[in-house]
Order: C-alpha cells, then sequence, then structure tokens
C-alpha cells in the first residue's frame, strides 16, 4: 500500500490533545495503518493575522488503502469532527491536517496538489516529517525529506528570483528586502555589460551574443561569489539567477550554446547557490519570447540539484509577496 506523509498543526484550545486525537482518529480509520508519529514541535505562526498564538505541529506517516482523493476528504472530515473552521487563509486553527506526500505520486488537480506545493520550504513541517521518514523522497525535487531538512539548517539564506523580462523580478526582491537586516542584489548593468564587450577584441559581430552573455555570467559570479559573501545577516535576495544564461542561451547556435555553457561550468563552483528559488510564471498574454523563457527556466529549475524550488504566478503582486514573504519567514 502506498506510505503517505500527513503534516498536523494546532494553535487553538488545548494543542497537544487535539493532536493526539487526530493521529489516533486516523488511526481508527478503515484503510489507514499508522506507521510512526513524531514528537511535537513549538513554532511560531508564519503569515496569516497578527497575534495568534503559536503552533504545535508534529508528522504521521502512515500505510492507507485509500485514494488521494478520498484521504483527502478523511483528512477534512477529521479536521471538522475537531473544529477546524476555515475562516482566513492562515489564521488560527483548531486542527490543521495536510497531505504532504503520497509516495512517489505527483497530481496537480483544482482540489488537489501533490506534493504539498510548500513542503520543501517550511522547516516547520520538514522537523517532524525528518524525524519519521527521512529516507522519503520528495518527487518532484529529487531529494530526501532528511536532504531537504539539513538543507534548510545549512544552506546560507540566499534567495534568487529568476523569471522572464517584465514579471517583476526587481520589484520582488526589492520588496522582500526592504527589511534593515536583508540585502538585494541587483543584476550587472546591461550598459555596462555593453561597454565590456565593445572593449573587447574577442567580441566580433559573430560572436557578440555569445560575448555578451559570458560577461553577464561573470557580473553574476562577482556579485554572488562565495568568498565575498558577508557573514550572518538575514536573507539576501538577488533579481536574478545564475543559471538563467543557460536559459538565454537556448536561442544561440550550438557553438555558441557550449561557449556558455563551459563558461557556466567553469564559474558555477565559486557562486553561492541559492538555498531558495523563486521562479516567476510569464504573465498572461505575454509574447513568445517570454512565453519561451519560462518554459526554459522551468525545465532548469527542474534539474535534481537545485533544491527547494517557489513557483509563483506574476499576474497578482500581493499574492506573489505574500508567498515569498512566508516562504522565507518559514525557512529560517
Amino acid at each position: 500500500m502506498p506510505r503517505c506523509l500527513i503534516g498536523i498543526g494546532a494553535n487553538l484550545g488545548d494543542r497537544a490533545s487535539t493532536v493526539s486525537r487526530a493521529v489516533q482518529r486516523l488511526e481508527k480509520s478503515e484503510g489507514v495503518t499508522l506507521l510512526a508519529q513524531s514528537r511535537n514541535f513549538e513554532t511560531v505562526p508564519i503569515g496569516g493575522p497578527a497575534g495568534q498564538g503559536a503552533y504545535l505541529n508534529a508528522a504521521a506517516l502512515i500505510e492507507t488503502s485509500l485514494a488521494p482523493e478520498p484521504l483527502l476528504e478523511l483528512l477534512q472530515q477529521v479536521e471538522s469532527e475537531l473544529g477546524r473552521q476555515r475562516l482566513v487563509r492562515w489564521g488560527a486553527r483548531s486542527i490543521d491536517l495536510d497531505l504532504l506526500l503520497y509516495d512517489q505520486l505527483e497530481l496537480a488537480t483544482p482540489r488537489l496538489v501533490i506534493p504539498h506545493p510548500r513542503l520543501a520550504v517550511r522547516r516547520f513541517v520538514l522537523e517532524g516529517a525528518a524525524e519519521i521518514a527521512g529516507e522519503m523522497v520528495h518527487p518532484s525535487i529529487g531529494w530526501t525529506i532528511e536532504r531537504l531538512w539539513r538543507h534548510l539548517s545549512q544552506a546560507l539564506s540566499y534567495a534568487a528570483i529568476a523569471g522572464p523580462p517584465g514579471a517583476g523580478k526587481t520589484w520582488l526582491a526589492e520588496q522582500l528586502a526592504s527589511s534593515p537586516l536583508r540585502r538585494c542584489i541587483t543584476d550587472v548593468s546591461p550598459a555596462s555589460i555593453a561597454a565590456a564587450v565593445q572593449r573587447s577584441p574577442a567580441a566580433e559581430s559573430s560572436g557578440r551574443a555569445v560575448h555578451t552573455e559570458i560577461e553577464f555570467l561573470a557580473g553574476r559570479q562577482r556579485l554572488l561569489s562565495r568568498d565575498r559573501w558577508p557573514p550572518g545577516g538575514d536573507w539576501a535576495i538577488s533579481d536574478f539567477w545564475f543559471d538563467q544564461s543557460l536559459a538565454w542561451s537556448a536561442a544561440l547556435d550550438a557553438k555558441g550554446q557550449s561557449a556558455v555553457q563551459a563558461a557556466w561550468r567553469r564559474m558555477q563552483p565559486d557562486v553561492v547557490p541559492p538555498k531558495l528559488l523563486i521562479v516567476l510564471e510569464a504573465p498572461p498574454g505575454r509574447d513568445d519570447v517570454a512565453r519561451d523563457m519560462s518554459v526554459a527556466l522551468d525545465a532548469l529549475s527542474r534539474r535534481p540539484e537545485i533544491g527547494p524550488v517557489l513557483r509563483l504566478r506574476a499576474d497578482d503582486q500581493n499574492a506573489m509577496l505574500q508567498e515569498a514573504s512566508a516562504a522565507l519567514a518559514a525557512m529560517r
């Protein structure tokens, strides 16, 4: 039978009792076998209305004969029995039961997305999950739960934002870095790159596009150099992703692509990798270039070495900022 990972949280009433009752109710349900339950972890609320009490979070590992949607229905039924009311998004709740993983299934319907779209960016979820299901693999990312947990604990607090032109990368980076303890890393200036290319004898007219992209890589390498990275502090957010040159190079001929890829491989070991990659989807109605860039960036972001990725629609700035802010807070 499929093994499933369930996230549990409560911040109203007798939290410990409610978490325990939820697990007992699941254990008694037909078609469900409880394999393990984590300890309870107290965490601060992330997102949602201010003034909420602390959460008690845990995780449960089950085996089930239920299909995904019937299992979701069971979880929602248990929530209702224990007093859950859905009034405000990310608001206080007596109990919250999230279907995080359903074996290696990847599913996206209007009602249910598996794996849970925020699993990889929530420390308060991964802590309990790693305790009881560290070997389970996140099918979209290709990392184990244990590796995701270690990544949140050890990686430098750096988020990169990728997206097609006009998606709002710089606006989002500036908004996220508005706190005094955060910093915004702005992409190298196209004018400075153009001047460098103009001065370079290697930039013949036939190879100007290739040389331009390699100059962008070199500038971004300097901005993200491990040797120059300041210690401590809160999040650093860049309005670019070092790997995005690989997407832009797709428009070059085979020789040009090979040159850009070789430069990327040479510089990449010196670059601080993002703890979180935020990918902005092209807004509806954009031109072919934006759509092609979105497709190329999406493919690059799904490589197994990338790690946690937050995919956001670029047509609603308020929602985009809310989701990204909550992700950064949940990964600290």
